[in-house]
């Protein structure tokens, strides 16, 4: 495990643009590189991911689009009513969700909040699934081990 942090920072970063469900992954396997050590990269570039789709989602259009998608049901209405007093809960509960990092920053950036709300509530929710991917990829050394011992004669 010699490798440097910086490629996994990248995939990372770059993961937050993309509708596909790779952070995940990236994360998992950037446990496996790096160990533990690789958490407070990640967690940078995911939130300097995640502030530049919001932002450029409102500087270039897609915040008028979301928000006709929003009006369209009736539960998506009262989600935008909701995130007018209660944005940051939203975000932290959003995160929660096991969906497309990119697409959960798009669909933010409809919502009636400052960006300072949406960045403050990555910040806090990230850390918390952040953590327990990398820390599932750093155990899979041990568990790669453990296979390894059991598929032996002597094991």
């Amino acid at each position: 495990k010699t490798h440097t942090p910086a490629p996994s920072s990248s995939l990372t970063q770059t993961n937050t643009h993309t509708p596909a469900p790779t952070q995940q992954l990236t994360l998992i396997l950037g446990g496996y590189m790096f160990g533990m050590k690789i958490l407070a990269v990640t967690l940078v570039a995911s939130l300097a991911g995640c502030i530049t789709v919001f932002s450029l989602s409102r500087t270039f259009g897609s915040r008028e689009l979301v928000q006709r998608w929003l009006a369209k049901a009736a539960i998506m209405r009262g989600l935008h009513e909701a995130a007018r007093t209660q944005g940051f809960r939203i975000i932290c509960l959003i995160r929660v969700i096991p969906f497309p990092f990119s697409i959960l920053n798009i669909a933010a950036s409809g919502l009636p909040m400052s960006t300072y709300t949406f960045a403050t509530a990555n910040a806090v929710s990230l850390p918390f699934k952040q953590t327990i991917y990398i820390y599932l990829g750093s155990q899979a050394v041990d568990l790669m081990a453990l296979l390894e011992h059991s598929n032996t004669p002597e094991g």
